[in-house]
């Protein structure tokens, strides 16, 4: 998967080791479980990728996160079946 393809992608922020230029501390804590949007890869530091964050509060903010982790999240997403949907659906719904 190319930088380029994960851009406007749709990113569930998620726990990660500690990185040179980033750890997963209180900041990272808040947003944990948060959709987010893929802004862009750091030009420099293509192994950070920029994201903005919806906060469970509603407010927006923009926060790096290893690339790696999120072309490995989109991956995954994007290569379930589509019964895999139905089937979420339907639990769902059952609960309902």
């Amino acid at each position: 998967m190319e930088d380029k393809d994960i851009i406007g992608k749709t990113f569930i922020c998620c726990e990660f080791e500690r990185m040179s230029l980033i750890s997963f501390n209180d900041q990272y804590k808040e947003i944990l479980g948060c959709e987010s949007v893929v802004l862009n890869v750091h030009n420099e530091h293509p192994e950070y990728t920029q994201v903005h964050v919806t906060k469970k509060n509603g407010t927006k903010t923009k926060i790096h996160f290893p690339t790696v982790i999120v072309k490995e999240q989109i991956k995954e997403v994007e290569s379930r079946p589509v019964g895999y949907y139905f089937n979420e659906v339907r639990k769902i719904l059952a609960k309902l």
